[in-house]
């Protein structure tokens, strides 16, 4: 993944571990989580199965591009949530800033439609390690505040960032068993 455009302050977490961080406080939701996206992954990929081209293909591309596009938005609702609190300290809020801006420079390159463009491969990778991206920043973000703040940028990226790669996958699923009945 390249890391050009990106801020030094988010560049800085390339070296955490998520499976560390997936445990921290006010987190402990994350391995559920993480589960539910893998197994939704393993039912559109390799029960439903995505091909590497074709009108599957292009269903799974659609829904990467939209969760995509959902991050986009959402990381600007996130950053106006952090920037309005006034109980929260310029780091986070700048902290805040740089990561949606490392999200959507990430989710404009498209790096499943790289190298030859989209496969099924790609695209499943994209959709299975958003978590790990969001989870690490999520995590650094919290924890510059209280645990108010910890708590509150836990439920956000839960119940709407993680919710919406979930939903996409779901739609994805979806879609791909209404192609199977038609086919």
């Amino acid at each position: 993944m390249s890391n050009a455009g990106v801020p030094d302050s988010v560049k800085c977490l390339d070296g955490v571990d998520y499976e560390v961080v997936k445990h921290n406080a006010h987190f402990e939701w994350v391995t559920e989580y993480e589960n539910t996206i893998k197994r939704l992954s393993s039912e559109v990929f390799d029960t439903l199965g995505v091909q590497d081209e074709g009108r599957t293909l292009d269903v799974a591309v659609k829904g990467l591009d939209g969760f995509q596009g959902d991050l986009k938005s959402l990381m600007d609702a996130l950053v106006k949530q952090v920037i309005d609190n006034s109980s929260v300290d310029d780091r986070a809020k700048s902290f805040a800033g740089e990561w949606a801006d490392a999200a959507k420079y990430h989710a404009d390159l498209k790096y499943h439609h790289a190298g030859g463009g989209p496969s099924a491969k790609k695209v499943r990778w994209g959709f299975e390690c958003a978590i790990k991206y969001i989870i690490v920043c999520a995590t650094h973000l919290a924890d510059k505040g209280d645990v108010d703040f910890k708590k509150e940028v836990s439920g956000y990226v839960r119940d709407v960032i993680i919710q919406s790669l979930i939903d996409r996958l779901n739609g994805v699923k979806s879609e791909l068993e209404a192609l199977q009945k038609t086919s």
